[in-house]
């Protein structure tokens, strides 16, 4: 008598297979967005310490040396300005402040939620860099808050400059 499989047992083994792949792959999915949120978080947290650095090390933008540099954001858009402020009134005008670069948020990712207000604007001043946040010297922390539908991510900015994502 041959040794092999019933028609049951492959079956059985075919669906267990399928599910395992099926609970796997919705698995993936959630992670994927999970990362593309954590990376934007890091994208934003990037070109923040970018117009910090520029600010501490005094660079010359394509014009000239601007009094300040920041960034803007405004809420539910999808992308995040780095200028430089020519006229130092910390904040970010178009038509007079010097637009260095514009980042672009992934797909799925928008600016759900800033604090103090909308738009925000965080300013370094050089040399130290002296940080304002939305041209107020009272305001101490800005609150910039990503979302992908489902799940957030808040960044941290205080006046003294530091960074953090929660």
């Amino acid at each position: 008598m041959k040794k092999s499989f019933t028609l049951v047992e492959l079956l059985v083994v075919i669906f267990i297979l399928s599910t395992l792949s099926l609970v796997s792959f919705a698995y993936y999915r959630k992670g994927e967005k999970t990362f593309s949120l954590l990376r934007s978080a890091h994208s934003v947290v990037s070109q923040i310490r970018r117009a910090q650095g520029m600010a501490m090390a005094m660079e010359k933008t394509k014009e000239d040396y601007p009094k300040g540099y920041g960034v803007y954001l405004k809420k539910n858009q999808k992308q995040i300005i780095v200028f430089g402020d020519k006229d130092g009134d910390k904040k970010y005008k178009k038509t007079r402040d010097i637009k260095i670069e514009e980042l672009k948020l992934e797909s799925q990712i928008k600016i759900s939620s800033l604090f103090p207000s909308s738009p925000l604007h965080i300013v370094f001043f050089p040399p130290h860099p002296e940080t304002t946040i939305n041209a107020n010297e009272n305001n101490l922390e800005a609150k910039i808050i990503l979302t992908n539908g489902s799940e957030t991510k808040t960044i941290k900015i205080n006046k003294a400059g530091l960074i953090c994502i929660e």
